[in-house]
C-alpha cells in the first residue's frame, strides 16, 4: 500500500502506517491493479483490510472501520482507528452553537477555526451536565449537550475574508462515537 502510493506520488510523504492493526498482512501474493484515483484505491484497501481482520479472531466488519487513506498537504495519512491517541480536548468556548446528530452515533459541530484537527484524530467533547433548553436554569445553558470521545470523519474549514465576525471563520467537524461499539 505504501509502495503503491510512493510509486504513484514519489514526492508525497506517507505517514501512519506504523499505527495500523498488526494482523493486516495479505494471506496471498501481492496483487497488481490500476485505479484512476486515490479515492478508489482507498476504498479497495479499506475493503481488503476489513476482509483480512474479519478472517482473524478480531472485530467484525461492523466494528473495524478498515484502513483509510486521507490526502494531506504533504502527502497521505493512513489510519484504521485501532490505535487510539490521546484525544484533543474541544473546549466549550470553542463551540459555535450546539453539536447536532447526523446519524445514530454520528454528530457534527462548528467551532472556531482550528488547524490542529485532522481526519482520523480523536477528540473529546466538553463535559455536559444537562440537556439545555430555553426554559433551563441559566447556569446549565453554558454546557454542551454531547460528551465523550469521538473520531473525526470529515473536517471543513470555512472562511470569509470580507467578514470580521467569529462565525465567518470556522471549522465544521463530522465525527462518530468511539465510546460505543458499532
Amino acid at each position: 500500500m505504501k509502495n503503491a502510493l510512493q510509486s504513484a506520488f514519489p514526492s508525497a510523504k506517507t505517514v501512519g502506517a506504523e499505527t495500523l492493526n498488526q494482523v493486516l498482512t495479505l494471506p496471498y501474493a501481492p496483487q497488481a491493479g490500476g485505479y484512476p484515483n486515490v479515492g478508489q484505491f482507498s476504498e479497495y484497501v479499506r475493503s481488503v483490510s476489513q476482509a483480512i481482520v474479519n478472517g482473524q479472531d478480531g472485530p467484525s466488519k461492523s466494528t473495524y472501520s478498515g484502513i483509510r487513506i486521507v490526502p494531506t498537504p504533504t502527502g497521505f495519512r493512513l489510519f484504521d482507528g485501532t490505535t487510539k491517541t490521546n484525544p484533543k480536548q474541544i473546549e466549550f468556548n470553542d463551540l459555535i452553537g450546539q453539536p447536532t446528530w447526523l446519524n445514530p452515533l454520528e454528530l457534527t459541530f462548528k467551532c472556531v477555526m482550528r488547524a490542529d484537527l485532522a481526519v482520523g484524530d480523536f477528540i473529546k467533547m466538553p463535559i455536559a451536565q444537562t440537556t439545555s433548553t430555553s426554559a433551563s436554569f441559566a447556569q446549565y445553558r453554558n454546557k454542551a449537550t454531547f460528551q465523550g470521545a469521538f473520531q473525526i470523519k470529515a473536517v471543513r474549514h470555512l472562511g470569509d475574508s470580507r467578514q470580521p465576525s467569529g462565525d465567518s471563520w470556522v471549522t465544521v467537524i463530522d465525527c462518530y462515537s468511539t465510546d460505543v461499539t458499532l
